[in-house]
């Protein structure tokens, strides 16, 4: 009798959490996908800022203006 009350919980155990590794899966993507969004926006920011300041230099001996858009 014992042993069978045993099976039983542990059969009740795992169907009460069979969904818990999707539900993490999904937080850890999407945790993964916050930080890559992050780091991509801000790379992007200061890569922009790298080359506007390369082209000024290179530009700066000629007398014409210089136009970002």
């Amino acid at each position: 009798m014992h042993l069978n009350k045993q099976r039983f919980d542990r059969k009740h155990n795992l169907s009460d959490e069979s969904g818990q590794s999707f539900i993490e899966f999904i937080f850890l993507l999407l945790v993964v996908m916050s930080l890559s969004f992050i780091m991509i926006r801000g790379f992007n920011g200061g890569m922009a800022k790298r080359w506007t300041a390369l082209v000024t230099i290179i530009s700066a001996p000629t007398s014409t203006e210089i136009e970002m858009r």
